[in-house]
């Protein structure tokens, strides 16, 4: 998921995402926040993890997950939704 940000750049805010069972919806207190990093391409920034056995989260479980992303910029901590992804 791109994040517009024409006036301002956000890559000095910390960024997680998170990767929640479509079932459960929306992020809770057992939601597993993994660390991200900013990707930029021209006035888009992509924030992106790994995910996997090779990650340090590891493996998600298989079915339908929502995206959802927690960027961190004092004083304002915004968490948006993304999309969906299945695993198969």
């Amino acid at each position: 998921m791109p994040i517009k940000a024409p006036l301002d750049d956000p890559t000095g805010a910390a960024v997680r995402i998170a990767f929640v069972p479509e079932k459960v919806g929306k992020p809770d207190s057992n939601t597993t926040w993994r660390d991200a990093t900013w990707k930029v391409d021209s006035k888009s920034y992509w924030p992106r993890t790994l995910v996997g056995p090779g990650s340090a989260d590891g493996a998600l479980a298989l079915g339908d997950h929502i995206v959802w992303l927690r960027i961190a910029a004092s004083p304002e901590n915004v968490v948006l939704r993304g999309g969906t992804v299945e695993l198969v």
